[in-house]
């Protein structure tokens, strides 16, 4: 549980730090950058949950 807490805290940083890189890239353009944002939003979601699954099973198996 703390491994994916830290991995939350990770992801979450990340994706906060390429919100602003859009946000300041791409000011101009409301509908592109809320689009960026959901897709990152979600694949950070899906590399985190996929990385506690895989830690969860390897803990099962040893």
């Amino acid at each position: 549980m703390p491994g994916l807490v830290l991995n939350f805290i990770v992801g979450w940083f990340s994706f906060m730090l390429v919100m602003q890189a859009i946000n300041y890239s791409a000011q101009n353009f409301s509908m592109q950058r809320f689009i960026i944002q959901s897709i990152i939003y979600i694949a950070v979601f899906i590399v985190i949950y996929l990385i506690h699954q895989m830690r969860t099973k390897r803990r099962k198996t040893a």
